[in-house]
């Protein structure tokens, strides 16, 4: 997982291809680093995960909280229809702005 700064207050996660529990710690910890290191938006770039099962969405739900006390938000990049679908059933979309591609988040991201 990476931080990449696009620009000063957008911040790009790349998440791995497979998240599990496996996983679901180092995300946590990128996530919330993401969020907290400076208000501003985190884009989480999903577009190479493949299989996301409840312990990444309890890892992002958390982040969702951060953010709010930290004074940042955050969208998610989501193009794979497997994991929209698992976004979709527990009704996370409502959340936080999806995306279908990482220039589609930038453009939303820039206003």
């Amino acid at each position: 997982m990476t931080v990449t700064p696009v620009s000063q207050p957008v911040r790009v996660l790349t998440t791995p291809r497979e998240i599990d529990l496996s996983v679901r710690d180092r995300l946590a910890r990128a996530l919330e680093r993401a969020v907290t290191c400076a208000p501003g938006h985190v884009i989480v770039d999903m577009s190479s995960t493949t299989f996301c099962d409840s312990s990444g969405l309890s890892a992002l739900v958390r982040a969702l909280r951060c953010a709010s006390a930290s004074g940042s938000t955050v969208s998610v990049v989501v193009p794979h229809r497997s994991v929209r679908r698992v976004f979709d059933l527990v009704g996370l979309g409502k959340a936080v702005p999806l995306h279908t591609s990482l220039d589609e988040a930038r453009s939303a991201a820039a206003g």
